[in-house]
């Protein structure tokens, strides 16, 4: 099965898995990064279909410009490849000592091969993984990057929207976000520190139903 390269299409995977347990609303939904925009598409799918969600939480992800312009990235392997183990090292807490004058020489099964060598290293593979198991890894990671770069968020979202946000602000490089966080696409909303207090309230609301 190949990684899917839109927001849309993960938000309607995950919604045909969640529906063949629970078939009927509410939904109780909750993303941070990548996974935000996947839970925010989701609750707008479940509105498209009349179904209610009770809880829409976004863990410390600004919303994207809902009138940007979809971003098209033009890396070769190497950048790409660059690019995934930066991400995967900020995954992981983990430094793999690898940069772009490790790669750049290589050509690139070498390259997928040094990678192999400094995820073994770091301790971040399980036992008897192989080439396509990296290979897997590096599609899913850039097919994920590029649906994230191409959504486009919905404005109108006519129900709350939790937001736990921590203290320090989120890094925004590509100047993609909004300082309006998730207000710009909604009429209501709430904005916390990641306390658990307001954890517990969540789950308060969950049992309600």
């Amino acid at each position: 099965m190949e990684p899917f390269t839109r927001v849309e299409e993960v938000a309607n995977y995950y919604l045909k898995a969640i529906q063949a347990v629970q078939h009927q609303s509410p939904y109780f939904l909750s993303g941070h990064s990548f996974g935000a925009l996947v839970a925010f598409e989701m609750a707008q799918q479940l509105r498209k279909q009349g179904k209610n969600t009770a809880l829409l939480a976004i863990l410390d992800m600004p919303v994207l410009l809902p009138d940007r312009e979809p971003i098209e990235l033009d890396w070769d392997e190497t950048q790409w490849i660059v690019a995934i183990t930066q991400i995967l090292e900020a995954l992981s807490g983990k430094k793999l000592g690898l940069g772009l004058e490790d790669f750049q020489p290589l050509k690139e099964d070498a390259q997928i091969a040094l990678l192999k060598k400094g995820l073994e290293k770091a301790g971040m593979l399980p036992p008897g993984s192989g080439i396509k198991y990296i290979r897997s890894i590096i599609n899913v990671i850039k097919a994920d990057e590029l649906a994230f770069l191409n959504y486009i968020p919905s404005a109108g979202y006519p129900d709350k929207i939790t937001l736990f946000k921590t203290e320090k602000g989120y890094s925004d490089e590509l100047w993609i976000y909004s300082e309006m966080f998730w207000t710009s696409l909604h009429g209501d909303g709430s904005v916390y520190p990641p306390s658990l207090s307001k954890l517990l309230r969540c789950k308060a609301i969950i049992r309600q139903y």
